[in-house]
């Protein structure tokens, strides 16, 4: 997925939305499932502030459900093959989500700052891998 706007500890706060984007056509099989541009909308569940040298920020988020082609509804996790994903993704590019943690809840995922009085800041266009939370059925466009 892309992030579409720019997510802050500092900035936003609990109960915001926001706007992420799939970055590339998901397939199965050789069949499409979820195309390229399709919008899903998370929410931002905990944001705390870094406090000056003693407390480094945190931002909790949540990916709601996303439409698949067929209208069929899936819910988005950071399960173990998207953290593999990731990380691979991280060291071939050399950026990305750099300098906080990132773990996975039941709910969503966390962020935490790695440096205390510093505050977690995920940049507008910043990628990473999600995968669908269960085994779904849904109709999909042989290609």
């Amino acid at each position: 997925i892309r992030f579409l706007s720019t997510l802050s500890s500092k900035r936003n706060k609990a109960g915001e939305t926001f706007i992420f984007q799939i970055s590339e056509n998901v397939f199965l099989d050789n069949k499409l499932i979820i195309p390229v541009n399709s919008e899903g909308v998370g929410e931002i569940t905990k944001a705390k502030k870094a406090t000056l040298l003693s407390r480094p920020g945190k931002l909790e988020i949540e990916f709601k459900s996303l439409s698949a082609l067929d209208g069929t509804s899936l819910s988005l996790i950071l399960g173990e093959e998207a953290e593999e994903e990731n990380k691979r993704l991280y060291v071939a590019i050399g950026a990305g989500i750099l300098g906080f943690i990132i773990l996975s809840n039941p709910i969503g995922l966390v962020f935490g700052a790695l440096v205390p009085g510093k505050n977690v800041k995920i940049e507008e266009g910043t990628e990473m891998f999600l995968q669908v939370e269960s085994d779904t059925t849904v109709i999909a466009l042989v290609q």
